[in-house]
């Protein structure tokens, strides 16, 4: 028996630049086709062209088409890379970020999932970065994640009746913290844009309410209403009564009539309820899950 001839190196790696030059053939095709999207959303007026609903739902497909030894969590980076540099062809797109006390962990998150080239900034504190959401330096702001804790008891801020108030939209990390500093660490990322859903989501409401209610009475409230409470994370006291964050399975809109019907039973003991955002459920969480 005569063995099999072992692969001659030169022609694997011409086979591996092959492949490296289709790969960036497909991507010049695909800045084309983005192009055409963007003049497409200019002609008829519609979304713009940052979707965190839209990419979770493209990131959620690759996943499950993903397979063999190439990490998961590099392909997310990778795909994480294009659509971000994409976006930012589209029009100006750029990150603030809370950057307290010399903590580098939130700006690792907000670099690695919204890529490399993308402008960010460093701000003091959750007021400054929503500042600069508001005033339009940014597209974007990335905070620590609603709590109780002071460095997350920020959300109050984000209560309002404006159509075009920040809210929350995205949640980080999305599929892993990588090398991030800062062990457990996530955050959301907030912008002036209407959530969406992605078929696989949470919540935030703000409850404000006339006096204390028991954690129990809040969740017997929310599901006659038909909503399931995945946590209720903070509460801030305040002269008129206390504030509540609750935050919800699935997805709630400004518009969801089950808003309606919470209003009407808890009466009087809800001074007042805001839809602070939704947000993706992370790939590292949904596949766990």
């Amino acid at each position: 028996m005569t063995s099999a001839a072992a692969p001659n190196l030169d022609d694997l790696r011409r086979r591996i630049d092959a492949i490296d030059d289709g790969l960036l053939d497909l991507i010049h095709q695909r800045a084309t086709i983005v192009g055409a999207v963007a003049a497409a959303k200019r002609a008829t007026g519609s979304a713009g062209a940052f979707r965190p609903g839209r990419e979770a739902q493209v990131m959620r497909r690759l996943a499950a088409r993903h397979h063999g030894p190439f990490g998961l969590a590099t392909m997310v980076r990778l795909w994480r890379e294009i659509m971000c540099e994409f976006t930012r062809l589209q029009g100006p797109f750029a990150v603030a970020v809370q950057f307290a006390d010399g903590r580098p962990g939130l700006w690792d998150l907000a670099r690695d999932h919204f890529g490399a080239e993308t402008p960010m900034t460093p701000h003091g504190d959750a007021r400054a970065v929503l500042a600069a959401v508001d005033g339009g330096s940014a597209t974007v702001g990335v905070l620590p994640t609603p709590a109780g804790t002071a460095d997350g008891a920020w959300w109050p801020q984000l209560r309002g009746a404006a159509a075009d108030r920040a809210r929350i939209i995205s949640r980080l990390p999305f599929a892993s913290p990588g090398s991030a500093r800062g062990d457990g660490l996530d955050a959301v990322a907030v912008a002036r844009l209407p959530s969406e859903p992605s078929g696989d989501d949470r919540s935030f409401l703000a409850l404000d309410l006339a006096a204390p209610l028991p954690d129990a009475e809040i969740s017997r409230l929310a599901a006659a209403a038909g909503l399931s409470i995945h946590a209720l994370p903070a509460v801030i006291d305040a002269p008129d009564g206390p504030a509540r964050l609750a935050e919800i399975d699935g997805y709630v809109g400004d518009d969801d009539p089950r808003l309606g019907r919470l209003r009407e039973d808890a009466g009087q003991r809800l001074r007042g309820l805001t839809v602070l955002g939704a947000y993706a459920i992370p790939l590292s969480e949904s596949r766990a899950g």
